[in-house]
């Protein structure tokens, strides 16, 4: 009989008391055995961290401590976890239902060659609409950017998982991702939603350095192939124009 992988959650989480208990819920209703779930929290002043300890009989790893941001504590939660697969559920985020990590799992098993899997979003709007995972390709990065894939639903090897750049503020991961695509042995897309995916955090908040992260992302790892990010990045610039007119964020990682 195979070992179940042991899967480690982490969520990352500063002044969201009112958005991380569905995230927390939703982990620990998971009907699987093998979770290990690590809570990083940036030192919140709005009773974010009684919340935790609310949950404290169940078995959480939890911090909070002041950090540098997003990708800082992001990097917090990868030092601290010791299961073989990796992902990260940020607060006010939370899978759909009490199965998807048994189903992520059961395709770890099933072939041991898979670096990497992923399935789609459904975002807390009221339309709820289903945004599908794409193809995880250089092409794809280029033209759709983080776009190809939510990393809230990336379950992904340790030992594929490099720290996060702290040299950007709101595109580490797509600079991630640039350096995971050519790593990969293999991956699996689950066109199925995974994660409730609550729109409005920090990139949106501050759209414009955002989209230029982006580009220069792009622009990094390939050069003048970036021009390919273009579309994508003019795009998502105004919708998310659109969203700021509306007043539509708020404050939490």
């Amino acid at each position: 009989m195979k070992t179940l992988p042991k899967i480690s959650i982490i969520t990352v989480v500063y002044n969201a008391v009112t958005l991380l208990e569905q995230t927390i819920v939703s982990v620990l209703e998971q009907e699987y055995s093998s979770i290990e779930y690590i809570i990083i929290d940036g030192g919140s002043s709005d009773g974010t961290v009684a919340l935790i300890q609310r949950y404290a009989p169940h078995p959480i790893v939890w911090v909070s401590e002041k950090d540098g941001g997003i990708y800082d504590a992001m990097n917090k939660g990868l030092r601290l976890a010791t299961g073989e697969w990796i992902v990260f559920l940020n607060a006010g985020d939370f899978l759909v239902n009490p199965h998807v990590v048994a189903m992520v799992a059961s395709a770890i098993t099933k072939d041991a060659r898979l670096d990497l899997v992923y399935g789609g979003i459904v975002l807390d709007t009221k339309e709820g609409k289903y945004v599908h995972p794409k193809a995880f390709t250089t092409f794809n990065l280029l033209f759709w950017g983080t776009g190809t894939l939510c990393h809230q639903t990336m379950f992904i090897k340790k030992d594929k998982m490099l720290p996060y750049s702290l040299a950007y503020r709101y595109k580490a991961e797509l600079n991630s991702y640039f350096d995971l695509v050519s790593q990969l042995q293999k991956y699996k897309c689950i066109d199925e939603p995974f994660v409730v995916y609550l729109t409005g955090g920090a990139g949106a908040q501050n759209f414009v350095r955002n989209h230029l992260e982006a580009l220069y992302v792009a622009f990094k790892h390939k050069g003048i192939l970036s021009i390919m990010a273009l579309p994508f990045i003019v795009y998502g610039f105004f919708i998310s124009l659109r969203h700021y007119w509306k007043g539509k964020y708020g404050n939490y990682y």
